[in-house]
């Protein structure tokens, strides 16, 4: 009894060693299934932040690009007509109307704004000098001392506006020695922005921000949330004269699709589950005791034995003449001693039938196949044709019967199957 029971614990140790086998083999392919759909999803959300991103910093350079046109155009008529022209509002009336995007233009001799177009609220600004305000005084020392045009602010004009200067200095000699002044052309950051298409970035579940850098690590917010908001952003560089801006987005959540992945993972689960579920079933399946005369398995062919093929053929008689239907039955006898020789030619016998015919081995070298076809108009000709075709070359007879045309018993069909 003890050695039954030692015996029944190390199957059962096996038994739970290869479930919990498969179990881990499921787990360990379901995370990596996982992972991989986390990674291809935050990669595709990467691929449409970055288009996105591409889009809105190629429109506000394209915006920025018009307004150092006008820059460029004021410069040289002020340049014309060195500094002091009755024209200039007109000029610069044009100019504001060809691009709707400035707000106002202004001319500032060595600093201080002189000239302000259009005029009305912007009359206020007249005399007031850049250079001792503190906030736009650093950029525009920089943007003198270096001779380069920049992008500066934004500054407060009031408690809900801002606005972004686009200013380019002006030289008295080529050497960029003798400062004269600033041409100014200023746009509202509301404008700026409304020109670019944000609304489909927040419409897709992104996030941005608009910042400058003034190169010793520090930032300063232009639009949109703020940058500390953002998870692991994209982060693109938007090209403006002599400015550092950029642009971040991130998603308002996860950069991979939650729902997606939630729904993979169900599915990855019920794979885990099943599959040890299924090594369960197989395990106990195995476990149960084999007997093959039991079942009426030929042990050499694992064909149906003789007694089970009588069995089944009397049953299917009997159904046949309740329902006034069909059923054959074909004997083959080979010719050989060679039990390899005879389970070649099994194999050929098996691959010359339907599934749900049924194979029996009778005798040492007679097997008889059962044709269950319940269809009256069954071709069983064909298919007797079929398998001596298959013999031809082999020592191998066949014989056929059905019922009811060659018999209505179980020895009659196989007696007139007997007769080659």
């Amino acid at each position: 009894m003890k050695a039954l029971s030692d015996k029944k614990k190390r199957v059962f140790l096996k038994n739970l060693t290869i479930v919990l086998s498969i179990f881990s083999l499921s787990v360990f392919v379901s995370v990596c299934i996982l992972v991989s759909v986390i990674n291809s999803s935050e990669r595709s959300r990467r691929l449409e932040a970055k288009k996105f991103a591409y889009i809105c910093a190629s429109n506000i350079e394209r915006i920025f690009g018009q307004t150092f046109l006008i820059n460029e155009a004021i410069a040289e008529f002020v340049q014309k007509d060195e500094g002091d022209s009755k024209n200039f509002e007109d000029f610069a009336r044009r100019l504001l109307h060809e691009h709707l995007i400035a707000d106002c233009v202004q001319l500032a001799p060595n600093g201080v704004i002189s000239q302000v177009v259009p005029q009305g609220e912007n009359e206020k600004l007249v005399g007031f000098d850049i250079f001792s305000d503190k906030e736009r005084a650093s950029e525009a020392e920089r943007s003198r001392d270096l001779g380069i045009a920049l992008v500066a602010g934004p500054y407060s004009i009031s408690q809900n506006a801002k606005v972004i200067e686009a200013r380019l200095p002006l030289f008295s000699d080529i050497w960029k020695t003798n400062f004269w002044g600033f041409v100014n052309v200023v746009v509202r950051v509301s404008k700026i922005f409304e020109g670019v298409d944000f609304l489909t970035i927040s419409d897709k579940g992104f996030l941005y921000s608009v910042y400058k850098t003034d190169g010793r690590g520090s930032s300063f917010p232009i639009w949109g949330v703020d940058f500390n908001s953002l998870k692991n952003p994209i982060i693109t560089d938007i090209s403006i004269q002599n400015s550092s801006w950029k642009l971040a987005l991130s998603p308002d959540g996860q950069w991979f699709d939650g729902r997606f992945v939630l729904l993979v993972s169900l599915l990855l689960l019920l794979l885990v589950f099943f599959s040890t579920a299924f090594s369960i079933l197989v395990l106990k399946f195995l476990a149960v005791p084999k007997n093959n005369n039991v079942l009426g398995i030929d042990p050499t062919t694992g064909l149906y034995s003789r007694e089970l093929a009588i069995f089944v053929l009397s049953k299917e008689i009997e159904y046949a003449a309740r329902n006034d239907s069909r059923v054959a039955i074909c004997r083959v006898f080979i010719d050989s001693k060679d039990e390899k020789h005879v389970s070649a030619l099994v194999e050929k016998l098996l691959s010359s039938v339907r599934a749900e015919d049924i194979i029996s081995r009778f005798g040492d070298s007679e097997f008889v196949v059962i044709f269950r076809g319940k269809n009256t108009g069954t071709n069983y000709q064909s298919m007797l044709e079929r398998i001596r075709a298959l013999f031809k070359n082999d020592d191998v007879y066949v014989g056929f019967s059905a019922y009811p045309v060659d018999g209505k018993t179980l020895e009659d069909l196989l007696k007139k199957a007997d007769k080659i």
